[in-house]
């Protein structure tokens, strides 16, 4: 099954939190990248970004500013699947993509770091 095949349907992207998305899509996908991606000219920054939202292996997306316009974090079952969500980018308007394959994160500086709490403090628990 390929990238073009499992889109979510949008309702539903906006049920989880990009966290349950990634925590979950971290377990059936292991292969994650980040890609950054350059639009073509006639390509609207809202035409994509609704484009995105309906991408399984797309767990993250920034609007950024520089020599890209956006930079993504996804995760795939495999290459061929990654392979599958490049091409569909394109297909949604992107001119280039550069794709970096994560290989792990920085203990202390990674993503599940900002949901746990510092070691030398205790989690706080609200009645």
């Amino acid at each position: 099954m390929t990238a073009r095949q499992r889109k979510r349907p949008a309702a539903a992207a906006g049920d989880m939190t990009a966290a349950d998305r990634s925590a979950s899509a971290l377990v059936r996908r292991p292969v994650q990248a980040v890609v950054r991606v350059r639009l073509a000219p006639a390509t609207s920054r809202q035409a994509f970004e609704q484009h995105l939202r309906t991408l399984a292996c797309v767990l993250c997306a920034w609007q950024v500013a520089g020599e890209v316009d956006y930079e993504l974090r996804v995760a795939c079952s495999d290459i061929a699947d990654l392979d599958a969500m490049l091409t569909d980018l394109r297909r949604g308007g992107a001119e280039g993509t550069s794709t970096g394959l994560v290989l792990r994160g920085v203990p202390g500086l990674s993503e599940a770091d900002l949901f746990r709490p510092a070691s030398d403090q205790p989690l706080a628990v609200s009645a």
